[in-house]
Formats: structure tokens, C-alpha cells, sequence
């Protein structure tokens, strides 16, 4: 006699842990915090060095350490979803303030308009929120596909792994925060340091190679008096790779929705097909039989 396949009844699904949602209210508290937190953090590299670094791991490795408090229902944050809520936040707050809000206002600042900051600066934000909803939708998709290789991801999830399960890496981390803190007080630049080893290795080799370039291009013959800077090639590049990218998007994303499209297309037709093969319960059997006799 063959055994019944075990099936999930509705009381031991409600048993499952359910995942946290990022309104409640103590997740709410520390992801706005460090959403905070990241901001400053976005604004202070792209103002001093040009750029912008993930603060993912820094994100995972608070949220850790508020998870081993065991008063006020902070270690809660033990659980590893609520870590990940955690890193999410602060990385996309140092991205959004750095890259989507703080570079439109300084536009016109640097040639001298304060009229048109403020301006500047609400339609910078309405522009981060249909960002994060594109990308929020088109993760998955060939657009941003999730099997790629995502280097800060990965970076984050070892990290959050890692503080679950103990073991050296965490300390590893831990002590490296506590190092950058104390270089810091010194006056040291160990945001420069700390971006060098959380980059892409591709945009901080571009980045050397422009910094190498336009400091030395003046030793070349007849480039004495010349500047990337001045002649707007450093800008001119960044508006080129951004319509790029521009076009890239717009033509995958229509590819897409294309596909889509013909997809619901098929699913409906299967579905009609499906209802007319199917035989209503009131009619006799001997009406749905096939042309070869068989029911």
C-alpha cells in the first residue's frame, strides 16, 4: 500500500515564522536611522572625494550588534531578515542622497544659480522614487537579473552569514570598523581606504587612471596649458556612459514588456482551450467522448 504524501495543513503553515515587514515599528525606527546615517555618510564621499561606496556591511554589522542587546525587544534583531531590512536601508540612503539628490543641486550651484537648488532638489527626489520603483520592478528581469554577479550583495549576505553563525569573519569585520574609527581620529583619511576596499574595482581603476591623467597631462608637448577639468572631458564622458546606459534600459525594458505581453497572451489561450476540453459535471460522459471511443 503505497504511504500518502505529507501535505502542509493550515495550522502547521500558521506555525511557520512569519518574515518582518519593514513598517513595524522597531524595524521602522532603525532603518530610518540609519537611512540617516547613510545619507550623511553618501554626502560626505561625494563631496570630498568624487565618490560614492555600498555601507551594505556597515548597515549589517549595527544591525548586529543592536541584535545582541537583550532589553527592549532589540534582539529581535538577531533575525536575519530583519539585518538584511537593515543593510538595504543605509545602502540605498547613501546612494540615493550621494548620486540621485546631492549632484542635481550641485549642478547649479557650480555655475553660481542659487534660484534653482530647491527646485532642483524636490524634482532630484521625485526622480529617486520612480527610480527605486523601476528597480524595484525589474529586479529578476534581464534588465537586472538576480543570478548576476552582484559583488556588494554577496559582500552583504557573507556578512549577515557570518554574525548569524559567529566565527572569525565577524570579528574580522567588527575590528575593522573599530580600526577605520580610531584612523579617523588621527585625521586620516580612512573613508578614502575604507572606499578602496568596498568599491567596484572597476569604477576606482577608472577613477586613478582620470585623477593620473588630468594631473599629468600638462607634461606632454603642447599640453602645458591644457585641462580635462576646464575643457568639460571628465563631464562629457559621465553624460555619454549615462545616455548609454539611458538607451541600454529603455530598450530592455521594452523588450520586456513586450514578452510580457505575449506571454499573457499564450497563458490566455491556454486557459480557453483548457475550459472548452473540459467536460461541465452535468453532461452525460457519452458527449465528451473522443472520436477514438475513449472518455
Amino acid at each position: 500500500m503505497a504511504q500518502e504524501t505529507p501535505t502542509t495543513t493550515p495550522a502547521s503553515a500558521s506555525r511557520l515564522p512569519a518574515r518582518p515587514k519593514a513598517f513595524q515599528p522597531g524595524t521602522l525606527v532603525l532603518t530610518v536611522l540609519l537611512s540617516v546615517l547613510g545619507s550623511l555618510i553618501g554626502l560626505h564621499l561625494i563631496t570630498t572625494l568624487g565618490i560614492s561606496a555600498n555601507t551594505s556591511v556597515v548597515g549589517a554589522l549595527i544591525a548586529m550588534l543592536i541584535g545582541r542587546v537583550g532589553f527592549l525587544g532589540l534582539d529581535r534583531f538577531r533575525d536575519t531578515n530583519r539585518q538584511n531590512l537593515a543593510q538595504t536601508a543605509i545602502s540605498s540612503a547613501t546612494f540615493g542622497a550621494a548620486n540621485s539628490i546631492i549632484i542635481p543641486m550641485g549642478i547649479r550651484y557650480a555655475y553660481g544659480d542659487m534660484s534653482l537648488v530647491w527646485p532642483l532638489f524636490l524634482g532630484a527626489v521625485f526622480g529617486l522614487g520612480v527610480d527605486s520603483w523601476v528597480l524595484y520592478r525589474s529586479f529578476g528581469s534581464r534588465f537586472l537579473p538576480a543570478n548576476a554577479a552582484w559583488p556588494p550583495g554577496i559582500a552583504a549576505a557573507e556578512t549577515i552569514k557570518a554574525g548569524d553563525q559567529g566565527g572569525r569573519r565577524a570579528y574580522v569585520l567588527l575590528g575593522g570598523g573599530v580600526i577605520g574609527a580610531i584612523v579617523s581620529w588621527f585625521g586620516i583619511s580612512a573613508s578614502a581606504a575604507g572606499a578602496a576596499l568596498i568599491g567596484n574595482v572597476v569604477a576606482l581603476l577608472m577613477f586613478g587612471l582620470g585623477l593620473l591623467v588630468n594631473q599629468y597631462i600638462t607634461v606632454l608637448p603642447g599640453m602645458a596649458a591644457y585641462s580635462l577639468t576646464g575643457a568639460f572631458i571628465p563631464h562629457g564622458m559621465m553624460v555619454g556612459a549615462g545616455l548609454v546606459a539611458l538607451a541600454q534600459a529603455a530598450v530592455i525594458l521594452a523588450g520586456l514588456s513586450a514578452l510580457e505581453e505575449r506571454r499573457r497572451g499564450r497563458r490566455g489561450a491556454r486557459g480557453r482551450s483548457g475550459q472548452t476540453r473540459h467536460r461541465d459535471p452535468g453532461t452525460p460522459a457519452a458527449s465528451c467522448c473522443s472520436a477514438s471511443g475513449r472518455c
